[in-house]
């Protein structure tokens, strides 16, 4: 509970902040709890009405030297793993699309399990003696390696600094936002180590 609460994103500050992350770190750690008891439910209720009177068509009443009703807790148990993972994940998956469609909070968590192939994003940065300019750059069409006619062409002899591998449609790149500019009078408390390089 506490960590489900602990990662809870908000755009709210102060007060607003710590009862909207209180709140939905509760909503997410009662799904969780929710759908533990529902799982553990449904499979209870599959191995006493359906495994365990199976087990007795055929005369068997024991294994190992213990009774039927000592196996079938310890089999909810072994169920529980691999299919409790699963079902974890869906709901902490729609935690994080329910979080970033109504409140726009965990987008890093949300986009970086889609795998988008088609979309990619990534930095240019200059470095200047005062100051680090930081380009992020966009491509919202990326030319796919299937289907019928290839998007991608071999280059036998490309140019010096060239590619062999090229699209056969160039990319259109955009900036995602403006330049983000960090002057170096603006950054505080920096190890003394690292002023020291170069």
């Amino acid at each position: 509970w506490f960590a489900l609460i602990s990662i809870a994103e908000t755009k709210l500050e102060g007060t607003a902040a710590r009862i909207s992350r209180f709140t939905s770190g509760t909503i997410h750690f009662l799904a969780h709890l929710l759908g533990m008891w529902l799982l553990f439910c449904i499979f209870l209720f599959i191995n006493f009405n359906v495994i365990k009177p199976w087990f007795e068509s055929y005369g068997i009443n024991r294994l190992l030297g213990a009774p039927l009703n000592f196996w079938i807790p310890s089999l909810t148990a072994v169920e529980m793993v691999p299919l409790g993972g699963i079902f974890g994940g869906v709901i902490f998956g729609l935690y994080l699309a329910l979080g970033y469609r109504f409140g726009k909070v965990n987008a890093d968590w949300t986009f970086s399990s889609q795998r988008l192939t088609r979309y990619k994003c990534f930095l240019r940065m200059r470095f200047e003696p005062d100051r680090l300019t930081i380009y992020p750059i966009g491509i919202d069409d990326i030319p796919t390696r299937t289907g019928p006619l290839p998007a991608w062409k071999w280059t036998e002899n490309p140019a010096d600094g060239e590619s062999r591998l090229k699209p056969r449609t160039p990319f259109q790149a955009r900036l995602i936002e403006g330049p983000i500019v960090i002057k170096s009078d603006e950054v505080h408390n920096i190890p003394r180590s690292m002023t020291k390089m170069g």
